[in-house]
């Protein structure tokens, strides 16, 4: 094993030294626990957030305010919220989407370096220099500019000057070629540049070392222009600002020779020096030599830094080759949390105990204390915690702690020792305020009255005349006047020269809800409420700020005094500042609006919202600071260290629609000037509009106003859209404004003139044509009204006449109607029954009906029905209609279709009702007789031992018959019915089965024999035949299939033709054996021929050889076949 004792000393020292450098970059990339220095809130957006690519390679902000970055998947315009992309596909002069450099001109133009060439944009105009012969450079290394002259250095060591719109290329300086440079100009506009082998100036005729050339050049690491037209250069020297070839200033900072692969540096308005590194991440190094390191570990989320860029709101921008671009905020807030050590994140109390010491008392884990940025808990002299639900806390003049919880009662602590207090000292168990006034006297709040400690007694209060004490929240004393002001769940009362006096609002009601109150000095007492925001009570006097007056939040929670003229507010949506001045007019109704700045997570709180209802939820310490218990902590802000953000936001118009008379939505071109003009029959414009303001996006509130129609600025909140009506062509000046996140506002802003054209008969010309038409028409008119009045008269005469000849004929036709027609009064007595419905119950035609209901004439069933369902609805709706039935004298019920119909006067009431009956007891039989006859057939289907199915047009199953459920191993139709039908074919007859359907659908019958595969599995061959069914009008409504089950034939007739299969194969065999062998036979013979032709022509000495051939030839020649031996 290595031993650290057999190091060599000069390399024990290195190591020692690596080490310590290790551990202060670490500690000095940390930011401080306690919010001493300058700490950020990091905020990163990525693809997943709408960036073309993970890489943002630099930065600038143009004239107007638009953030500009690159990518290597595009340009990108920033507004704070949404990204636009710049690429070939609507860019095509970008000669790349990959953007590596970016600089803005004092006149304004952008110049964007890609992979492949240099552009600049201008107004409505790209200039490339690509093509550009004076070009030769790859790709823009540094940019630098003043007194009117560009220099631009390129990674392949090409130098540029650019002067009064003409870019020249310099000679390459005399340092290591192809390495680049870093460039500047100085004051006079003359070019200067620097990497390790050289630094100098162009005198205009060749390039001229500096005399401190030695003191850039030695671990030279990067250089950059300084916000004072300096040049700042980092090398083994320090971090240098030259000016004119002289040092002006040196730092030297700690652990310089640590950073290294420096990619840029940037200066902010501190004078900070941001050093952007390939892979160490961020170093800030401050005017004093200090230096701060931000990477992955403490919230950057990439260690590869392209570059640090300051807008004009003070925030840093940071890019990274893989991290995308991150957001770097001072933070306001700085909260104390369970990630600080708290035991509890809930925080319902906190006090200063001492100077600069804090207890926190947490919902559940007892109290805790705070001292320089360290938490403890603590524990009394036998180890417990102090109370677990804490939720009140009181320091008294005489250094005990008053601790009130929930349920657990009254504690006091003095030292490590406590005491618990009786809950009939106390007021009760649940103690939710504990006050000290000026006099000295302790008010304990309790859940049953309100307790007074005071020369070491305590008296619990009875008040007496029905007033109640229980639940007390909130103590507040009243300076002035010496009064003690309580606040209850229920009211608010006052308790004054020895007696209490409940406090009731304008209306005479009690005042609920209240969860805080603070006196003023003047004898007024402002009172923070969970859902009616804050009330002013000045001298028996109401008022209030609400959200109608601009307050942000319902539910205030607490209030605090800064001493520098403002109040902050504690709410559910975080922590609320406004002026006390302005407080007071809204009150008063001098002003309209509360202007305000909201604090919430943007700010650095891990909650926003803060602890509710109790007494100690925030204080103001000896330092000044705030402090507000929340749900994740307690957070803390120093009012007097506050920077508001001062810039007002550039407003601007985006894009414009309207929605036309057909509903239909489009884009009106628009290109920024003053006007847009809408076609005629625009019903609905929309105006799409930003503000550029980059320190808090969110928080940005919009107004506007339509001038020439109301004329009233209205809130838009943080809407950056709007959609009006506009019922009448002509012109709307429409006018926006905003607010940036402190609630500075833009009052300027952006305006347009929106102009909607009139149709023809919209105009004014053709309304004096209509005027004129219109006069001349009323003189006609005059004469032919009266002219029409004779006429009028006459056809008054002649409609009587009709009338009267239209009542005879009504009645003709009641009386010679088949169907019972009745007419009744309001209560339903029966006045007049036709002669045929008299006939239908039973009626005498001169049978008296006077003293009878038409209720009457019907069974108990269909009276129930009309009295229910008829005549309610007949009452509402005018008319109703159903079957029913009429009885019989004789008791026969008689089915009848039924119409009521209520008759009402002109002013609404009933004047009386008429029924009209129709006999349908034939229809009734037929439809009796056909619904059996369904029924039989419905039974033959379901016993036919074939599948019977009826399929829709769309291929939807609709009845299936129990012997096709069973060929589908299904037990009932729904189980059929939850799977498309396709599924059950096999999948090699589904394109058989659809263009089977389509052909029975076209009306043509057809025939198929396809597999099915059940839902158990199991595989069916089945024969189907399938008949369009047709409707009355001969259209084709469904198909009928009757499909059987041909498994067995199907593998009968699969084994009889594998049998015959097997036969012939068999035969062939044979065959071809015989003919095999008959082959090999006739070799034989033909060889054995061939020995015989041979020994023809033997010696004589080979007599005895030639007898045996020949015997055997003639053996043979037995078995030869007769062509053979012809052939022999």
């Amino acid at each position: 094993m290595f031993q650290f004792v057999f190091v060599r000393p000069w390399l024990r020292v290195l190591i020692i030294s690596l080490i310590a450098f290790a551990f202060h970059w670490a500690v000095a990339g940390q930011p401080s626990a306690d919010g001493s220095g300058r700490d950020y809130l990091i905020h990163s957006w990525e693809t997943a957030d709408g960036l073309p690519d993970s890489s943002a390679t630099a930065m600038v902000q143009a004239a107007d305010g638009y953030l500009w970055f690159g990518t290597f998947g595009g340009l990108v315009r920033f507004d704070g919220v949404k990204f636009t992309v710049f690429d070939s596909s609507n860019t095509p002069e970008l000669p790349s989407p990959g953007i590596v450099n970016l600089h803005v001109d004092t006149s304004g133009r952008l110049w964007v370096s890609t992979v492949r060439g240099l552009v600049i944009s201008e107004p409505h105009r790209w200039t490339a220099f690509h093509r550009e012969p004076k070009w030769t450079g790859d790709y823009a290394r540094t940019f630098a500019e003043q007194a009117g002259v560009i220099c631009i250095t390129s990674f392949n060591g090409k130098v540029f000057r650019t002067a009064n719109g003409r870019l020249e290329e310099l000679p390459e300086p005399p340092g290591k070629k192809g390495a680049g440079y870093f460039g500047y100009v100085d004051r006079q506009g003359g070019v200067w540049v620097a990497q390790d082998h050289f630094f100098g100036y162009w005198d205009g005729q060749r390039w001229v070392a500096s005399e401190i050339a030695g003191s850039v050049t030695n671990s030279f690491k990067a250089a950059s222009s300084a916000r004072d037209g300096s040049l700042l250069v980092l090398s083994g020297a320090g971090l240098l600002r030259i000016d004119q070839g002289r040092v002006l200033s040196r730092i030297e900072p700690p652990g310089k020779e640590e950073i290294y692969n420096v990619w840029r540096m940037d200066e902010d308005r501190r004078g900070a020096v941001c050093i952007s590194t390939s892979h160490l991440g961020l170093f800030e190094v401050s005017p004093t030599g200090a230096v701060r390191r931000y990477n992955c570990t403490n919230g950057l989320p990439y260690n590869t830094i392209r570059f640090s860029f300051e807008d004009r709101e003070g925030n840093l921008w940071v890019g990274s080759s893989g991290g995308g671009l991150s957001r770097l905020k001072p933070r306001t807030f700085m909260n104390y949390g369970v990630e600080s050590g708290l035991p509890e994140p809930v925080v319902k109390a906190v006090v200063e105990e001492a100077p600069g010491r804090f207890l926190l008392g947490t919902y559940g884990k007892g109290i805790a204390r705070l001292e320089d940025g360290r938490i403890s808990r603590l524990f009394d002299a036998e180890g417990k915690k102090f109370g677990s639900y804490v939720q009140c806390i009181l320091v008294d003049r005489k250094g005990s702690t008053w601790l009130g919880t929930f349920q657990s009662g009254l504690q006091v602590i003095t030292g490590s020792e406590r005491r618990l207090i009786p809950r009939s000292d106390s007021g009760g168990l649940d103690i939710n305020a504990l006050f000290q006034d000026s006099q000295g006297r302790i008010w304990i709040g309790a859940n049953q009255t309100v307790s007074l400690f005071t020369d070491g007694q305590f008296k619990p209060q009875t008040p007496g005349d029905g007033i109640s004490l229980a639940d007390t929240r909130y103590f507040a004393e009243d300076p002035r006047a010496g009064a003690l002001w309580a606040a209850t769940s229920e009211g608010l009362f006052r308790f004054a020269s020895g007696s209490w006096k409940e406090i009731r609002n304008a209306g005479g009601k009690s005042v609920a809800g209240i969860t805080c109150l603070r006196a003023e000095p003047d004898g007024s007492l402002w009172i923070g409420g969970s859902a009616f925001g804050l009330l002013r009570w000045r001298a028996g006097s109401w008022s209030g700020v609400t959200e109608e007056q601009g307050l942000p939040a319902r539910k205030i929670t607490c209030l605090v005094d800064d001493d520098l003229g403002f109040f902050w507010l504690g709410s559910n949506r975080g922590v609320i500042r406004a002026a006390r001045k302005d407080l007071e007019q809204v009150a008063d109704g001098v002003l309209a609006k509360l202007p305000y700045q909201m604090f919430n997570s943007s700010d650095g709180m891990a909650s926003i919202e803060c602890a509710n209802g109790d007494q100690s939820t925030a204080l103001k310490d000896s330092q000044g600071r705030l402090w507000f218990a929340t749900l994740k902590g307690v957070a803390t802000v120093d009012p007097r260290q506050l920077h508001l953000n001062t810039n007002p936001p550039a407003v601007f118009i985006e894009r414009v629609t309207c929605r036309d008379r057909f509903g239909v939505f489009r884009e009106l071109p628009w290109t920024g000037q003053p006007t847009v003009v809408a076609p005629a029959g625009t019903r609905e414009l929309g105006v799409n509009y930003t503000a550029l303001s980059y320190t808090d996006p969110e928080k940005i509130r919009f107004a506007y106003k339509l001038e020439g129609r109301d004329g009233q600025w209205v809130d838009a909140t943080g809407r950056r859209s709007i959609f009006f009506n506009t019922p009448a062509p002509g012109t709307i000046r429409f006018r926006i404004k905003a607010a940036n996140n402190d609630g500075v506002w833009n009052e300027t802003g952006a305006t347009l003139a929106l102009t909607v054209q009139p149709f023809v008969w919209q105009t004014v010309w053709f309304r004096l044509l209509a005027l004129t038409g219109l006069t001349g028409g009323v003189g006609f008119a005059a004469w032919r009204l009266t002219r029409s009045k004779f006429h009028d008269r006459i056809e008054r005469l002649e409609q009587r006449r009709v009338l009267e000849a239209e009542r005879a004929r009504l009645a003709s036709v009641l009386e010679a109607t088949s169907d019972f027609v009745g007419f009744g009064d309001c209560e339903g007595r029966a006045l007049f029954i036709n002669a045929a419905g008299r006939r239908m119950i039973g009626l005498g035609a001169q049978e008296d009906i006077g003293e009878r209901y038409l209720r009457d004439f019907h069974p108990a069933w269909a009276t129930a029905r009309l009295v229910q369902e008829g005549l309610p609805i007949a009452m509402s709706a005018g008319i109703w209609s159903g079957e029913t039935a009429l009885l019989h004298r004789d008791g026969r019920e008689i089915p009848v279709s039924q119409v009521i119909v209520a008759h009402k006067g002109p002013d609404g009431h009933l004047d009386f009702l008429s029924t009209i009956a129709r006999d349908i007891t034939e229809r009734k039989r037929v439809e009796e007789a056909l619904h059996q006859s369904q029924e039989r057939l419905r039974l033959i289907i379901r016993a036919e031992p074939e599948c019977v199915k009826i399929v829709s047009r769309d291929g939807v199953l609709l009845d299936m018959n129990p012997a096709g459920l069973a060929m589908l191993e299904a037990t009932s139709l729904k189980e059929v019915q939850a799977c498309p039908l396709l599924q059950f074919i096999a999948p090699e007859y589904q394109a058989a089965f659809r263009a089977l359907h389509q052909q029975v659908i076209q009306g043509q019958p057809g025939k198929l024999e396809f597999d099915v595969v059940g839902l158990k599995g199991t595989r069916r061959r089945l024969e189907t035949n399938a008949v369009p069914l047709r409707d009355a009008a001969g259209t084709v409504t469904a198909l009928l299939g009757v499909t059987r089950d041909i498994t067995r034939q199907h593998q009968a007739e699969i084994e009889r033709r594998e049998a015959v299969l097997r036969e012939q194969r068999t035969q062939e065999e044979y065959t071809r054996q015989l003919i095999l062998s008959q082959e090999t036979e006739r070799r034989r013979i033909a060889a054995e021929l061939r020995l015989l032709i041979c020994a023809c022509n033997l010696k004589p000495s080979a007599t005895s050889l030639r007898k045996r051939l020949v015997r055997s030839a003639r053996f043979r020649a037995t078995c030869i076949p007769a062509n053979l031996t012809i052939w022999v």
